[in-house]
């Protein structure tokens, strides 16, 4: 039984990684292929690894793929955004649909 619910939980982390590569392909800016790639592939390895860590059922590998995904989880986000911030210092262009909250909000007429 717990195979099969390593698998699965396996399974759903693979189609969250799908789901940030097609988020890299399809976004037109940086700034969204950023936010695509940190957020869902780091869930996404979250739950390979938990699935795995199951499936082996081993306590040093469990450890160890916790490790792994604890370092991830600190890593991609960080980094994700350490990359967004130079995008942004360094001038890059947002996609012409890309929609700024503020300009939103002035628009409403809220400040």
């Amino acid at each position: 039984m717990i195979d099969v619910i390593a698998s699965i939980v396996m399974l759903l982390g693979a189609l969250f990684v799908l789901v940030s590569c097609i988020g890299l392909h399809r976004f037109g800016d940086v700034f969204a292929r950023l936010h695509s790639a940190g957020k869902s592939s780091t869930l996404g390895l979250t739950l390979v690894a938990a699935g795995a860590a199951a499936r082996l059922g081993d306590v040093r590998s469990a450890f160890q793929l916790g490790l792994i995904t604890v370092m991830a989880i600190v890593t991609i986000p960080v980094g994700a955004h350490l990359f967004a911030r130079a995008a942004w210092r360094s001038g890059v262009r947002l996609d012409p649909s890309t929609v700024i909250e503020s300009e939103i909000d002035q628009s409403r007429g809220n400040s």
